[in-house]
């Protein structure tokens, strides 16, 4: 038999370009570390809801994929939605969502549980957030919008950068160059003209069109699972799926409370699905289940007679820390200087160790700076024999649709996956899926325009450089991946040194050059407090004030214009000519008051 000798020996890696492309993919649970107890790595959205086209453009990558359900994002990637029919919706947590319309495109800046920033080139967005839910602070070119708690918030952004922002329920802060103003429900506000000083009409909310229609039905789903009784069980970032639809709650003896899936006989966690390389975070398991996304990213796995394969989840005291997959690697095959023939993979127990393969190096996320060699005797996995292998060659292709069962024989050959999992990406590991991406999406230009100076994105490394250093390393397995010569310097072709890898590009269309032109001249708006002058009524001052600006009677350059596109649904724009709002959005109250 074989056992596990936990007394491994590790290999520190140099903080250098290495540090940042190299994944130490743990073999087998040889640490004994929950994934519960890791340190948060960055924010991860999910991808709930696509219908009609919708693209995925990897920063690290250069590369447009075709967004599929249970596609996670994260910062640096941008999504963009083709023509009329096309919409998407994103998960944040389980009560925080983002509406996309068609002909939209967006991007996250930020998604660390502090801080959560998402930014809009073009299109229409609606930010949903139910109760419990942590509002999302959304940057337009000119202005930004920072919610005040749940409620429904709808934000168009026109082809000429300006906004049209509204209140169906609840609250929000408009924040702008000229200051904060909070508007309430049942209003409409329109920036238009200069950035650093854009033009603000207050009116009336606009009239409901296909898109509200679209969120409203959303919102009959999500308040249809936030009201499953099981679901208060759950820490909210484990929440956000049907399960009441999809399977039922048991209670088991032995683990309490956990879910069965509704499944058909021979199915097991993480066959229905694929892996697909995520920029950060390496390998990550991609679910083709429409629950595929809490069960996958948290908790863990177990296998009865009775009802068959079980969820155990988080417990609610628990903040739990999302991974990319809970899974044993094992090796088969292969030899020196060809890494391994195939990769298995087993999903984790309840209570059995997880060793991720990324994580945080002097302020910096990516793969882990530290080799752990161990020597393998016993592999224990309470999941082992629904354990299923590819072979590399499928792997690379991205054919995950037949992985095999590995026969209770084949474990004495099995191979520890020793720092690195041994496959190295290829263009076709950064597509979630085998449908392919709208044309339209796909010949999105690439520029080089900066990343808006609010929010710079998270540094990694760039898809070339990992897969030179993973062929490296595959190459000469037995060596620590910090004396590899790739990983020390630029992949060939990239010509620039490491440190200028890791700022990675922006990309996009004119919308987004335009948006970085205009968001990246230092005006830091999604921080009135720090950055604004001091807040007065609306964000007005001098002569310029509410009424007077409504009615287009003020003195400024500008003053009645008559708003801002409001997106793609043309059916509200132009704005019906309509008198001012009678009430007042609601005053700050350490705003200086000024009376007309």
């Amino acid at each position: 038999m074989i056992s596990i000798d936990v007394r491994a020996r590790s290999s520190a890696l140099s903080l250098s370009a290495a540090a940042l492309l190299l994944s130490s993919f743990a073999p087998f649970a040889a640490t004994a570390a929950f994934a519960d107890d890791q340190a948060p790595g960055p924010g991860v959205a999910r991808i709930s809801l696509v219908k009609g086209d919708v693209g995925v453009r990897h920063d690290d990558a250069g590369e447009t994929v075709a967004a599929v359900l249970n596609a996670p994002l994260v910062v640096g990637d941008y999504l963009t939605t083709g023509d009329a029919g096309s919409d998407a919706e994103l998960q944040v947590d389980g009560a925080t969502l983002i509406r996309v319309g068609y002909s939209t495109q967006l991007r996250f800046a930020k998604l660390d549980s502090g801080e959560r920033v998402a930014q809009v080139a073009q299109g229409t967005v609606e930010e949903r957030v139910l109760p419990g839910g942590t509002p999302i602070v959304i940057d337009a070119p000119s202005i930004s919008i920072r919610p005040l708690g749940p409620g429904a918030y709808r934000l168009g952004v026109g082809d000429d950068g300006s906004s049209q922002v509204t209140v169906r329920s609840g609250k929000l802060d408009i924040l702008s160059p000229q200051g904060e103003q909070t508007v309430t429900a049942g209003h409409s506000v329109n920036a238009s003209g200069d950035t650093d000083k854009p033009q603000i009409d207050v009116i009336d909310a606009i009239a409901k069109d296909d898109f509200d229609s679209f969120n409203e039905q959303r919102d009959g789903v999500a308040k249809a699972v936030a009201s499953q009784p099981d679901r208060a069980d759950l820490p909210p970032a484990a929440a956000s799926d049907d399960y009441a639809q999809y399977g039922q709650w048991i209670q088991d003896p032995t683990y309490g409370q956990v879910w069965a899936p509704t499944e058909p006989p021979g199915w097991a966690p993480y066959t229905d699905g694929q892996w697909a390389w995520e920029g950060g975070y390496g390998w990550t398991w991609v679910a083709a289940e429409p629950w595929g996304w809490g069960p996958y990213h948290y908790g863990r796995w177990f296998f009865t007679a009775a009802y068959g394969w079980c969820w155990y989840p988080p417990p609610v005291a628990v903040v739990p820390v999302w991974s990319p997959a809970l899974v044993g690697f094992i090796g088969f095959g292969g030899g020196v200087g060809v890494g391994v023939a195939s990769i298995g993979w087993v999903p984790l127990g309840p209570r059995e160790p997880f060793v991720p393969w990324y994580g945080w190096s002097g302020g910096v996320f990516g793969p882990r700076t530290v080799v752990n060699n161990v020597t393998v005797t016993n592999v224990t996995y309470i999941n082992r024999r629904f354990a299923v292998q590819v072979p590399v060659d499928h792997w690379q292709a991205g054919n995950f649709a037949h992985p095999v069962r590995i026969a209770a024989a084949d474990w004495q050959n099995a191979q520890p996956v020793r720092g690195a999992l041994p496959v190295v990406p290829t263009r076709a590991n950064l597509r979630y899926g085998n449908k392919p991406v709208a044309p339209e999406l796909a010949r999105a230009p690439v520029t080089r325009a900066r990343f808006a100076a609010l929010a710079a994105p998270v540094k990694t490394a760039s898809f070339r450089q990992v897969r030179a250093a993973l062929q490296a390393h595959v190459a000469s397995p037995d060596r620590p991946m910090g004396e590899h010569p790739a990983t020390d310097r630029p992949a060939a072709s990239e010509g620039r040194s490491p440190a200028a890898t890791t700022s990675r590009p922006a990309y996009g269309s004119s919308a987004w050059d335009k948006f970085d032109r205009t968001r990246g001249g230092g005006v830091p708006v999604t921080d009135g407090a720090a950055s604004s002058p001091a807040k007065v009524e609306h964000g007005f001052t001098d002569d310029r004030t509410p009424d007077a600006y409504r009615n287009g009677t003020s003195s400024a350059p500008g003053a009645g214009h008559p708003g801002a596109y409001p997106g793609q649904y043309r059916q509200n724009w132009p704005p019906a000519k309509q008198p001012p709002s009678k009430a007042k959005p609601t005053q700050k109250k350490d705003a200086p008051t000024k009376k007309p």
